[in-house]
């Protein structure tokens, strides 16, 4: 029997996924919810690693039964980036996606990583901008410029979540996949258009992780 083509094994080898997250989870339970249901297609995710100790992600990550690893970016401090490296390749993993997380994660040429922004990243990225205060840094801007933006025959405002490929700097990669959700300043504070914009995340994730395996195939 004829061995199969060395590029044909290459892209049938398993893709391998670690998701990184800081807080309560949700945006890595909507990626394994996606797993558990068949959802997604050619790779799995084998590892949720935690930057914060006592974090919510890590029950979500175990209630999935997915390995986890607690990487704690205030306990190691300068070791950090070296431990997020060692645990990756220890656990041979091909992809990564950061959702909430809030720490640089060092990039590494053999594993392309992506991170989801609940915002344009240009206007209301950068570090410290995360959680809450993107959602206040969105209204604070669409509120200065709506009697302009009326004048103008503007009536509807949106923000952008922006999954995008993570590089050396905050929020600054190219851009992936955008998504526009509608904000309505007259009636959304920031927790409204919080979990406005959490629905939409959601169903985003695990198209974004198909499509991203599917980009990582096509490169082997």
């Amino acid at each position: 029997m004829n061995e199969k083509p060395e590029q044909y094994k290459k892209n049938n080898e398993p893709v391998n996924i670690a998701l990184f997250a800081s807080g309560s989870g949700t945006d890595a339970n909507a990626i394994l919810d996606a797993q558990d249901r068949g959802l997604i297609n050619d790779g799995r995710i084998t590892l949720l690693v935690a930057t914060k100790e006592n974090a919510g992600c890590i029950d979500v990550g175990k209630n999935h039964k997915v390995k986890v690893e607690v990487v704690s970016k205030s306990k190691l401090k300068n070791d950090f980036a070296s431990e997020v490296k060692k645990v990756l390749h220890e656990n041979h993993i091909n992809l990564a996606f950061l959702v909430g997380c809030i720490h640089m994660i060092p990039v590494l040429p053999d594993i392309p990583m992506y991170n989801i922004h609940p915002a344009d990243i240009k206007q209301h990225g950068g570090k410290g901008y995360y959680g809450i205060k993107v959602h206040q840094s969105v209204l604070t801007k669409i509120k200065a410029e709506m009697e302009d933006d009326r004048e103008r025959g503007i009536n509807r405002w949106f923000t952008w979540i922006t999954i995008h490929e993570v590089d050396n700097h905050y929020d600054h990669g190219k851009p992936f996949i955008r998504a526009a959700v509608e904000v309505f300043p007259e009636t959304d504070d920031e927790f409204i258009l919080q979990k406005r914009v959490l629905q939409y995340e959601w169903m985003m994730l695990p198209t974004a992780v198909n499509m991203a395996i599917r980009r990582l195939k096509m490169k082997r």
